[in-house]
């Protein structure tokens, strides 16, 4: 079946305030309002439904990075979004996390990292509303001893848990009954 995206145009604002250089990292925080089209705040359409020119998205964003030395650095993050698809059969769906980063160094090319974070989201159809809470410990081995420093390649081991109103909607297959998991892996990442 071949669905037509309805005609539409939008419009998105932003406010961003970005300090570079600061305390060993950088601090960048941003206020953005959509509407119609560009309500994804970008340049294609993520979900083209006869509602798109009604949808509006509005988020607060606040990322650091602090590395004042090279033994140590964090990454703290918080997003706040509240998005409505167009469908006035629909509330406002609501998302807010927060999450931090620590990275430990212990020579050139062996660190560890952790990562814990919390978020709260409410879907505008009822289908879903709860909290997801995670845990996660990396060893590391990277081609530096800055936070963004890549190629890495890390082992890492996860613990998530959620809300009985989230079952089904978190981790896939695996978790689709459960309320909480494990997930380990191996992960590279880089970037030229």
């Amino acid at each position: 079946m071949l669905f037509r995206s309805p005609s539409s145009n939008g419009f998105a604002v932003g406010f961003a305030h970005q300090r570079l250089e600061w305390k060993g990292g950088y601090n960048w925080f941003s206020v953005q309002y959509g509407k119609g089209a560009a309500s994804n705040f970008g340049t294609s359409i993520e979900d083209p439904t006869p509602f798109l020119k009604d949808t509006k998205r509005f988020r607060i964003a606040e990322h650091m990075l602090i590395q004042t030395n090279d033994r140590f650095a964090i990454q703290p993050v918080f997003v706040y979004q509240r998005t409505h698809s167009g469908n006035p059969q629909e509330k406002w769906k609501q998302w807010i996390s927060f999450g931090a980063r620590p990275q430990y160094f212990f020579t050139d090319h062996l660190s560890v990292a952790f990562e814990a974070g919390l978020d709260r989201t409410k879907s505008g159809n009822g289908q879903y509303e709860g909290w997801l809470r995670k845990f996660t410990i990396a060893p590391q081995i990277g081609a530096g001893r800055k936070f963004f420093s890549r190629p890495v390649l890390r082992l890492f081991l996860t613990y998530a848990s959620w809300s009985d109103g989230l079952r089904g909607h978190v981790g896939g297959t695996p978790f689709k009954d459960k309320t909480s998991g494990f997930t380990f892996g191996v992960q590279t990442e880089t970037w030229w």
